[in-house]
């Protein structure tokens, strides 16, 4: 399919349109469009894939998701459940665009005889009666519109109120503070083992970014370099450790721990620990990548994603709404400060939020 081909079919049902998405309400459900592929990004001509986001208001289970999948596969489409009432409907590059809606209401009339619907409770204060759809959390779904925008607003007071207010020093302590804590982990496991295990060693930037973060440090990116700056000291402070553990069972001695440190340069042991832990040290960047995520979903540029989110917002009027409602619907909490697809503002600001 074609990009201005998807611009049609979704301005044939009065689709919210964007930049290589769209979001409206079809079939009495809220449903978002993200577009994938070179074709969606640079409108050259290529085909693009198309994702279908919606959410359900209970949470859907191993077999019913397979029979999902099994007439997904039919209708040559793929379904995953990115969360327990998350669903995304993935159409390739080659879906004919008489086949989009067809498809699309096949899989939405599958999910009403299996007696699921849209949420019917408020995500943010878990009741009844929503009167808006907005996007939040990569999705969909009913809401409130003062819960909306009370979120926002205070989501972003946060965020500027850190940017004022955050310092440095502060951060860097409870950084260095975090890291101490996330090597004890390491420690004993190397003191029980003698051994270094390299998803241990993947917590340590983690809390490390989480302390600093506590700390009222400033969040952007020399936060991130505060938790690796650290993270890489307790490397240091768990070879030490691995040295010492080797001289006890060695010597059955107990010495002064700045002895060993001495010691551990002038024999070479130091290079030779940290030469033998080079495989575990692999799973580092594994926790710096977390902390990048924590720092996507807490720092400055979110602004700009909460202040979209206000854009999706539109009406849900009874006469829109499914008929068919699960029984007993629970109420989705939604993650603080998730990445939330923009609106109609321009056409930079969407393409950043879809395919930065």
């Amino acid at each position: 399919m074609q990009l201005e081909t998807f611009y049609q079919l979704a301005q044939e049902q009065r689709f919210q349109v964007c930049e290589g998405s769209a979001f409206g309400i079809y079939r009495g459900w809220p449903v978002l469009f993200a577009c994938m592929g070179r074709g969606a990004k640079t409108n050259n001509g290529h085909p693009i894939g198309v994702r279908v986001l919606l959410c359900v208001s209970s949470n859907i289970n191993k077999p019913l998701l397979r029979q999902a999948q099994k007439l997904a596969k039919s209708l040559f489409l793929k379904v995953y459940l990115l969360k327990g009432r998350q669903l995304q409907i993935w159409f390739g590059e080659n879906i004919a665009p008489d086949d989009f809606y067809p498809a699309l209401s096949q899989m939405l009339d599958f999910f009403t005889e299996q007696q699921l619907a849209p949420p019917t409770t408020c995500p943010f204060c878990h009741k009844g009666d929503c009167d808006v759809v907005a996007a939040w959390e990569s999705t969909y779904l009913p809401a409130h519109r003062t819960c909306v925008e009370r979120s926002v607003h205070s989501q972003k007071n946060a965020i500027e109120t850190n940017a004022l207010n955050g310092h440095y020093l502060t951060g860097l302590f409870g950084a260095l503070l975090g890291s101490f804590i996330g090597v004890l982990p390491s420690l004993v496991f190397v003191w029980v083992t003698g051994s270094v295990s390299g998803w241990l060693l993947a917590l340590i930037p983690i809390v490390s970014y989480k302390g600093y973060q506590l700390a009222q440090g400033r969040l952007n990116h020399i936060s991130i370099l505060c938790s690796v700056l650290c993270s890489l000291f307790q490397i240091f402070v768990i070879i030490e450790a691995h040295f010492y553990h080797i001289v006890v069972n060695y010597y059955n001695l107990y010495p002064s721990i700045f002895a060993t440190i001495e010691r551990s340069f002038q024999q070479e042991t130091f290079y030779a620990i940290l030469n033998g832990m080079s495989p575990s040290l692999a799973f580092m960047p594994i926790g710096v990548l977390v902390s990048f995520i924590l720092l996507a979903k807490n720092s400055t540029p979110h602004i700009k994603a909460l202040n979209d989110t206000l854009s999706t917002i539109l009406p849900y009027h009874t006469d829109t709404r499914t008929v068919v409602q699960a029984p007993m619907p629970a109420p989705i909490k939604p993650a603080d400060g998730g990445r939330t697809p923009g609106a109609e503002i321009t056409p930079r600001t969407e393409n950043e939020i879809w395919h930065r």
